[in-house]
């Protein structure tokens, strides 16, 4: 199922900020992920929905402006604002995630971007390398966009891989 993206909220915030130093990737890595916009879903983890929305706000946009270019995120047909339920919560506490070594440094909005996409199966974008180190250990399918900073930039990679799992999954309109 890895026609699910996982975007993490200072991906987001890229794409809307124009002044953000990963303005240009994000725009350039959602630009071409939405071109299957048939065929995949990107997921917005809740917490990340709030998290985008204040540094919004702390950057200096306006309310009426947040509002607006959340609100027309959230409503795309091809975007999830996903929910995790205590039952999912609970399932990842009994499983190899919260076993691992690694997870003790996970903070509660890292362990929740795993739980997310260990459910949907989901490729990870960031713009963030702490996160990609505490995370990439104990799920691998995490992505850094881009040529700024020290990072190796990973996005030729998610992007072949992204056109391998659309490639491969079976069109049930045919």
């Amino acid at each position: 199922m890895k026609h699910f993206i996982l975007m993490d909220s200072n991906f987001i915030v890229a794409t809307i900020d124009k002044n953000d130093a990963f303005h240009k990737n994000a725009v350039y890595m959602f630009n071409e992920i939405i071109k299957h916009e048939e065929r995949i879903k990107i997921i917005i983890p809740p917490l990340g929905l709030y998290e985008i929305i204040v540094t919004l706000k702390r950057k200096g946009f306006s309310n009426t402006t947040i509002n607006n270019q959340v609100m027309k995120l959230i409503c795309l047909d091809y975007v999830i604002v996903a929910s995790i339920t205590d039952i999912s919560a609970f399932k990842h506490c009994k499983s190899s995630l919260i076993a691992s070594s690694q997870s003790s440094s996970l903070r509660t909005n890292d362990f929740l971007i795993v739980s997310l996409a260990i459910d949907y199966q989901a490729l990870i974008l960031t713009f963030d390398q702490k996160v990609i180190n505490k995370i990439k250990p104990i799920y691998s399918d995490i992505y850094y966009c881009s040529d700024i900073g020290n990072a190796k930039d990973e996005s030729l990679e998610f992007l072949q891989l992204l056109d391998y799992y659309i490639d491969s999954m079976v069109d049930i309109s045919e």
